[in-house]
């Protein structure tokens, strides 16, 4: 992510360079468990520098291809002092049922940061310990990012697709 955030994959997780300098899937040893992305673009001129601004503008990213509402909003603040905001949501992708979004905002030097993945309705305690907290930990955005082109709004949102019996997302942040 050209030095705009650092990371500490959990042990067995492997990384995956998918969205350019904007962000990269991270997959968990688990091939049936959705992967992690982690999006990170320009907070846009004058906009707050706020984890709330931050699911804000995700969240508006979001809404404009699926019909999305959220559930909770909870802060969290990391032994470190880091602040983000935890997002649940629902979304309903066309002729599928409905999938939750979970995901962690962050902002800082000039970006917003989210990390984040879907998962079954049943299953939003199970993916925030497993896989979404350890990996949201973990980040953390550099007070000195990188000279990478400056992205002004969020990478496009994934697809919620069929396969399997389990759902998997492809195509950007969630």
């Amino acid at each position: 992510l050209d030095g705009r955030c650092s990371l500490e994959l959990p042990q067995g997780w492997r990384a995956e360079q998918s969205y350019g300098d904007a962000g990269a899937a991270l997959y968990p040893p688990d091939p049936r468990a959705w992967p992690v992305e982690i999006v990170i673009w320009s907070a846009p001129r004058g906009a707050p520098q706020t984890p709330r601004a931050a699911a804000m503008a995700h969240e508006a990213a979001i809404a404009r291809l699926y019909a999305y509402t959220r559930s909770s909003a909870t802060e969290v603040q990391r032994a470190d002092g880091t602040r983000s905001l935890q997002v649940i949501g629902r979304i309903q992708p066309p002729e599928q049922g409905v999938v939750t979004s979970v995901f962690e905002a962050s902002a800082g030097s000039g970006y917003y940061c989210v990390v984040g993945t879907f998962c079954l309705p049943d299953q939003v305690e199970r993916v925030l310990a497993g896989s979404l907290a350890p990996v949201a930990g973990s980040v953390r955005i550099s007070p000195q990012p990188g000279t990478a082109a400056a992205f002004t709004s969020p990478p496009p949102v994934p697809t919620p697709l069929e396969g399997n019996g389990d759902t998997a997302t492809t195509g950007g942040p969630t």
